[in-house]
């Protein structure tokens, strides 16, 4: 698929969305999953006309097959053009229809597409639907314009052809098929009031073991006892009452070990031997196992619960003299390529590397303690979209970096899923999942987001998967999933929070585009569907990801007692630095204001 340009949808006033022909576009319309006004179009071509040459969309989304546009809101001007035409070297790409001068006119009828429905397709309130796979029902004409870089003549035929296209299609309707972007659905918003950077310190007693480490900012427990998390390869709670940023001595009266790696022995918090770990079967904790996010609750009548979201990795280590090897990329020697630290910092052996997210239940501690009862470990509770390996084949790198939130029942993860297919829902991206805890605490159905739903057909992991034979189900791939907006495969991690007094949630989104480090923030109204970034003042530099210092953001209320609920006039957003420690920035934010 190959895209010159962008394409908006405007609402008109009567449930519908306005098609604008905003500079050049090549292929065929094509639905791509049900969602509200301002969907996303995808061009097509085919697997010949993919390879021909080194072809980019605008925005510089691609993958193997083809390319995919992203709709926004802008208007191009003439450099844009000769940026767009160098970009795609002059090609052509030829599209069927009737040729009409240098536009192509595609005729759309509801016979080639989706015949509208009351109800479901037409006039809903939560706007148009298309049908996921189908041809985008058009009323009316779709024109196709597309210009030549042989000389001056042809860049400026091109200018006066989008002016053209543009007034030609000003009267057409196409659903909308978007499951990925509401922008035109959400109010704007803006920062109003940011405060610099300020280093929080924690002062952690000298005979805990493993020490505690800010690797990520601090995990505060949903629900008010007062616990948190300090998480890295392995986890502490403990207990810091009802103000987080006040002054703390945390000690062995007031931490406990909560999670480990199969690296580590359980009752001391110290390294086992090699030969030790190996003999773990729970592949998804084999070299990390942080806690992510956690949710204290009353299923039944009795002692509280709270369930972890973790963060897992396995792969080859090495500690000191030792070496470590990971259990699914078994074909890679630890001796010529394990994770560890190097001169120039600590390097991961990413051809060994693979990141799991997984889930613990434990009974809640007495108010004021930290003791507490580690009731079950799930194991993986999502899966990469195309597995993590096939003999000696990698297939990703898995699912990384979980943030989360519970509401209205449902427990909302957000990840990185680093699957790189070519079907549909098969590629990587930020992506999310949800699970009913109405359904008991003993289990977790997380379904994915996909074409617009969570669907009960569609689980994160593998028909018949379990935890206790999981090295049989690493070739097999996970529920489909879809990407909650293009190029998201850039997103490090993404913390959310609701937005009390407001039907809307904030997200902080940490993105490494080649050597850009940036912090931006996104809106929504369901979770699944975001509106346009905004820059955070102050979070943006070249210089790779070592040059940030707010990673891994999450929010908190102004008293940091809650990661989940924040006022938007006025709360914290947290971060940690490239080498540890904890960052805060206060900051507000005003809806319905640029």
């Amino acid at each position: 698929m190959v895209s010159h340009g962008a394409l908006r949808h405007v609402p008109n006033g009567r449930g519908r969305s306005r098609a604008e022909c905003s500079l050049i576009y090549c292929g065929s319309l094509r639905a791509v999953g049900a969602g509200v006004r301002g969907p996303r179009i995808t061009l097509e071509v085919t697997e010949r006309e993919a390879t021909t040459g080194n072809t980019t969309t605008a925005n510089g989304g691609r993958n193997k097959r083809g390319y995919v546009a992203q709709p926004r809101p802008t208007t191009h001007h003439s450099s844009t053009v000769s940026t767009l035409l160098e970009k795609t070297k002059g090609r052509n790409i030829p599209i069927g229809g009737r040729s009409s001068g240098r536009c192509q006119t595609i005729p759309v009828a509801p016979t080639s597409g989706v015949v509208p429905q009351a109800g479901k397709y037409r006039g809903s309130s939560a706007g148009l639907l298309g049908e996921p796979g189908k041809k985008a029902v058009m009323l009316g004409e779709w024109r196709n314009c597309r210009v030549d870089r042989t000389n001056v003549f042809a860049l400026l035929s091109g200018i006066l052809l989008w002016t053209y296209c543009s007034l030609l299609s000003a009267n057409a309707q196409v659903t909308s098929t978007s499951g990925q972007s509401a922008s035109e659905d959400l109010p704007p918003f803006r920062i109003v009031d940011i405060g610099g950077e300020i280093r929080v310190a924690f002062d952690f007693a000298s005979d805990l073991t493993p020490k505690p480490y800010f690797e990520i900012p601090p995990v505060i427990e949903s629900g008010g006892s007062g616990n948190f998390f300090v998480s890295t390869n392995a986890s502490w709670m403990c207990h810091f009452g009802n103000a987080l940023f006040a002054e703390h001595r945390f000690s062995g009266s007031n931490c406990k070990r909560f999670s480990l790696p199969a690296t580590m022995d359980s009752s001391t918090g110290k390294l086992v031997e090699p030969a030790i770990a190996a003999q773990s079967a729970d592949d998804w904790r084999r070299s990390y196992n942080g806690v992510m996010y956690a949710y204290g609750f009353s299923p039944y009548a009795g002692r509280r619960v709270l369930i972890t979201i973790n963060h897992g990795e396995n792969k080859n280590q090495k500690y000191l003299d030792q070496y470590y090897s990971g259990s699914v990329n078994t074909g890679v020697d630890p001796r010529e390529c394990a994770s560890g630290e190097t001169a120039r910092g600590y390097q991961d052996c990413w051809s060994s590397y693979n990141g799991f997210i997984s889930a613990i239940l434990a009974t809640e501690p007495e108010s004021g303690l930290v003791e507490f009862e580690q009731l079950k470990d799930f194991g993986p509770i999502i899966w990469p979209t195309i597995g993590y390996a096939d003999g000696a084949t990698k297939l990703s790198n898995g699912v990384r970096h979980p943030s989360a939130i519970v509401t209205d029942g449902y427990l909302y993860v957000f990840y990185i899923d680093t699957s790189h297919g070519n079907e549909d829902g098969r590629e990587g991206g930020l992506k999310v999942a949800r699970a009913k805890l109405s359904e008991g605490i003993w289990s977790l159905h997380f379904l994915p987001f996909f074409h617009g739903r969570f669907s009960n057909d569609n689980p994160s992991l593998p028909l018949g998967f379990s935890k206790q034979h999981i090295r049989e189900f690493f070739a097999r791939p996970g529920g489909r999933a879809n990407s909650l907006w293009v190029n998201s495969n850039n997103v490090i991690r993404f913390g959310i929070a609701r937005i009390q007094d407001t039907p809307y949630y904030l997200g902080a989104e940490e993105s490494l585009q080649g050597k850009f480090w940036s912090l931006r923030l996104r809106i929504s109204r369901d979770l699944a569907r975001w509106g346009d970034p905004i820059d955070v003042p102050g979070e943006a530099v070249t210089g790779g990801w070592s040059s940030g210092t707010m990673h891994y953001p999450v929010f908190c209320d102004a008293g940091g007692t809650t990661n989940d609920t924040i006022d938007g006039h006025d709360f914290i957003l947290l971060g940690t630095g490239t080498h540890g420690g904890v960052v805060k920035r206060r900051m507000s934010v005003s809806i319905g204001q640029r």
